[in-house]
């Protein structure tokens, strides 16, 4: 029985985003080495997993990196896995392929890079695993790779190899686009995915396709645990999957209930107690809190009247070698709050809808605030003022907001 390690999405030395806002000096140097330090921890759990093969489903790297030495410490890396008889295969995803390092790196003998120019199939005789996979030769790879694999081979453990935005799966650049139906049809004993940063399994039975997830968070939309899969494949049975953390920071988005908070030392206390909890979860790791405050509460008016407190408080809770990104408010009083006069709470919800369909007149409206200096973004802010979801985000949140200052 074979027992493969499943990686994607390492994105070797790439940057944790808003580190100088977010921490102390130390606390950013730590986290700055996180994507190595993880690197290092899926090396580890080769060994101690006493992994015959590990397969890497793209992005080792994350773009142009100019610097061989972010190439050479994942080589370093690779030889030390040869060297305690771990077998590797991988393949390019569409950052590496934007990447010089790539092309120039030379790696130990015996690591299989598969090809970018067609689906090759790599085997490993001793194991009784064949390979099967094809990276990418160019960052936009806009076919479909998956619909020209090979169909299984007999008196093997099949095990596919992509690096792709699965039709249906949301907020990704659709890469080497495929369904579902594209690989569960190559009636593979497993199917190894990339690109996708969340962790997840897209087809169980015969066929199990799994995106591993990345090895490391680096900013707020990258929550909770990450690492690789240990992928155990019985002869002629269903594939054994368990997810294994390899990282060594975390980021988590935290919403504490509200419904029940009459005042903003209620909230303070939920959102304390939040944290309590994220802490348990995140172990001895540094862990970067996004509070995201919703829905309908007492506290609403309090709340919008004085977001700066809240952030304060946020801030003191926090343990040493941890941080708080942000406070993010979006809360409005209770539908039967007696000081909100209900049509007037209806014309403002009327008009934010009617504004938030007309995205072109937001974008008029916020360009004129820019002008005149009565608004502007900060250097670090992650709003994507094109998106026209973003606007329409914007203007929802300020028609609760308006109605949570007039129910104070």
């Amino acid at each position: 029985m074979p027992r493969i390690i499943h990686a994607a999405d390492i994105h070797l030395d790439s940057p944790l985003q808003g580190l100088g806002r977010l921490c102390d000096a130390s606390l950013a140097t730590e986290l700055r080495a996180a994507t190595r330090r993880a690197y290092d921890n899926l090396l580890q759990l080769c060994v101690d997993e006493k992994a015959d093969l590990l397969v890497i489903a793209g992005d080792i790297y994350d773009g142009d990196w100019r610097s061989y030495e972010t190439g050479e410490y994942f080589v370093r890396g690779l030889r030390r896995l040869r060297d305690n008889g771990v077998e590797v295969a991988l393949l390019y995803g569409n950052h590496d392929a934007e990447s010089s390092i790539t092309k120039r790196l030379t790696m130990p003998d015996g690591v299989r890079v598969l090809s970018t120019s067609e689906p090759e199939s790599v085997e490993f005789p001793d194991l009784g695993v064949v390979v099967h996979g094809q990276g990418y030769a160019v960052r936009d790879v806009l076919e479909n790779l998956a619909q020209h694999y090979p169909h299984r081979r007999d008196g093997f453990v099949n095990v596919g190899v992509l690096h792709t935005g699965v039709q249906g799966i949301a907020g990704h650049a659709r890469y080497a686009p495929c369904t579902i139906e594209d690989l569960t049809a190559c009636e593979y004993e497993y199917f190894a995915l990339g690109h996708i940063h969340e962790r997840g399994e897209l087809a169980g039975g015969y066929t199990p396709v799994w995106f591993s997830g990345n090895l490391q968070g680096r900013h707020p939309r990258e929550t909770g645990p990450k690492g690789a899969l240990v992928v155990d494949i019985e002869p002629d049975g269903p594939a054994h999957v368990r997810f294994a953390e390899c990282d060594v920071a975390r980021w988590e988005t935290l919403e504490p209930g509200l419904a029940a908070c009459a005042n903003v030392e209620d909230v303070i206390e939920a959102m304390a107690a939040e944290y309590q909890t994220a802490l348990g979860r995140a172990g001895d790791r540094p862990l970067v809190v996004r509070f995201r405050l919703h829905g309908q509460t007492p506290a609403a008016a309090a709340l919008v009247a004085d977001p700066d407190r809240l952030l304060a408080e946020a801030r003191s809770l926090v343990r040493s070698g941890s941080a708080i990104d942000k406070v993010v408010l979006d809360v409005s009083p209770p539908v039967s709050s007696p000081t909100l006069d209900s049509e007037l709470a209806a014309q403002v919800t009327k008009a934010a809808h009617a504004l938030a369909e007309d995205p072109d007149t937001v974008r008029q409206i916020l360009g004129d605030l820019r002008r005149f200096g009565l608004w502007r973004l900060t250097r670090d802010t992650e709003i994507d003022l094109d998106a026209d979801e973003t606007l329409v985000s914007l203007v929802q949140r300020a028609g609760r907001r308006l109605n949570a200052n007039l129910g104070a």
